[in-house]
This record gives C-alpha cells, structure tokens and sequence, in this order.
C-alpha cells in the first residue's frame, strides 16, 4: 500500500485516484486473466486516496483469499470497462470499508462483478463527505452493471448502492429489500447473505480489529 495517498474528489472524474495495481490493456490485445491470492492490500487509513485494483478495459480478474485495509475502493472499474468484456470475481475476501465503497464505477464504465463467502465491514459507521460512501456499489453513470452475489457477510455499510446522476443523487439503496429490487431490475441477484447493522453482534473476534497493526492476522478473524 501507499499510505500518504490524498483523497480524490469524486465530482471530477479527470483526476484519477492512484492505484496499487492498473489493469489496462492496450486495444486489440489479449483479454488478460489476472489472478490475486493470499493478497493483503494495506491502503491509507487516514485519507482513503488510494484504490487497491483499477481495471480499464477487457479483463477477468480473480481475487481470493485477500485481505483490504480502508481504500477509496477496492475494486475501481474505469471507462474502458464494458458488461461482456469486464469480469470482476471476488471469493473468500474481507475487507473495511471506510474510506470509500467496495467497487466503484466511472460514469461510462460496465461490468460483471460476482462476490461470493466474502465480508465487508464498516466498524466505525464512518462517513467521507461529498466522495463515494463507505458501501458495497458505487456508480457514477447509468450503464448497465451485473453483480452476483451468494453467501457474503455485509455490516453496517453505509449504502448497497450509491449512484450519482450528473445532475444529482439518486437515493441510496441501503436495505435488502431495496437491494434485492434492483438487482431483479439489473438481471442480477444476491443470495443467501447476511446484512449486519451497527448494533448486530460483531462477526469479527476483536472489537479493535480495524486498528490493529498490518501484519496482525487476527484483525480479519471472523
């Protein structure tokens, strides 16, 4: 990670947040099939300007077994990225999100995103200003998106999906039901998982497990 990161505002989509890995291939190459394993992405607890993977372009991208500090997002999906040709596979992953959502997309950017027996936690409830929520989607256009969803652990996010016109917000999608609506209305669906409030028991064995230092295991312990 790169912790001295500053922040990105999310109006202006020509400042590009940094990111510890880019995924961008060049026109008529190969679509890569890039692979993340046993990954720990440490990102910037304070500012929250850093993304831990950027894709822009043709990819399948598989993470697992990986661990995310707080980013600006874990997952960023740029303007190249398009539903048929971008797949996104997230299986046994934990992450905080507070500094920004799991995955984020740019205005023109589509994609497939399937995240499966992974837990995102907001500990704190924290909430960033005018930049994209702590949340598990985030999209900034109206193209076309399509997420599966099975056995995943979601606590106190702030939305489920954030989407942000040009014009202004849409309201926040923040409970199952609402959830479950848009992604019938998207072609997608999320199935047995589990959406934790605040005031649920915590699935993480230590309460200070956000702030516990990088190369303690035991901060994504369920």
């Amino acid at each position: 990670g790169q912790p001295n990161v500053r922040a990105s505002t999310s109006g202006i989509e020509k400042r590009v947040p940094l990111a510890s890995v880019v995924i961008e291939p060049t026109e008529n190459s190969e679509t890569p099939i890039v692979t993340f394993d046993a990954c720990y992405f440490e990102g910037n607890t304070q500012g929250g300007g850093q993304i831990a993977v950027a894709v822009n372009g043709p990819a399948t991208v598989n993470v697992s077994n990986c661990a995310f500090r707080s980013h600006g997002a874990f997952v960023h999906l740029r303007d190249r990225c398009t539903l048929k040709q971008t797949e996104v596979n997230l299986q046994h992953c934990e992450g905080f999100v507070t500094q920004g959502p799991v995955f984020r997309f740019n205005s023109k950017a589509s994609g497939t995103i399937r995240a499966r027996n992974s837990g995102f936690f907001n500990p704190e409830g924290a909430v960033v200003g005018d930049r994209p929520q702590p949340g598990l989607i985030y999209l900034a256009g109206e193209e076309p998106i399509h997420f599966e969803g099975n056995l995943n652990l979601y606590r106190n996010l702030n939305a489920l999906v954030e989407r942000k016109k040009i014009a202004e917000p849409l309201p926040l999608i923040d409970s199952r039901e609402k959830f479950q609506k848009f992604l019938a209305e998207h072609k997608s669906a999320d199935v047995n998982s589990e959406y934790l409030t605040q005031s649920s028991p915590d699935p993480l064995q230590y309460a200070n497990a956000p702030t516990r230092t990088a190369t303690d295991g035991l901060a994504f312990q369920a």
